[in-house]
């Protein structure tokens, strides 16, 4: 397996599964009272999504990433009005984050028929 040289450093070590682009889900945190949702590729957990109260002007989704040498200017956590659009910019930004797919063939993706 490759990795990719904008992922190295010991921070990376044992993460070897995120080095190859691959399907990103959002499943159930594991207490089923619990509206958290991990961010996950490949059985490694990258980050979790909550909703927000419907009060919070700032967005009614949060979401956090849990990967090593996140800097401030990746700005975590980040809030969403909807949960598709919180989805769909966590997937394009781990696809660049990651594996430098640009965000518009994600896009192009999700345009398609």
């Amino acid at each position: 397996m490759n990795r990719p040289e904008h992922l190295r450093g010991p921070e990376w070590e044992g993460l070897e599964r995120l080095y190859e682009p691959s399907e990103i889900t959002f499943e159930p945190w594991p207490d089923p009272t619990s509206t958290l949702k991990n961010v996950m590729i490949n059985g490694v957990r990258v980050g979790w999504m909550m909703p927000r109260p419907l009060y919070c002007d700032r967005g009614h989704w949060q979401v956090n990433s849990e990967l090593p040498d996140i800097d401030a200017q990746d700005s975590f956590p980040r809030y969403y009005m909807s949960e598709t659009t919180a989805r769909n910019e966590t997937i394009a930004w781990l696809n660049w984050r990651l594996w430098r797919i640009s965000p518009l063939a994600h896009i192009a993706r999700l345009a398609m028929p």
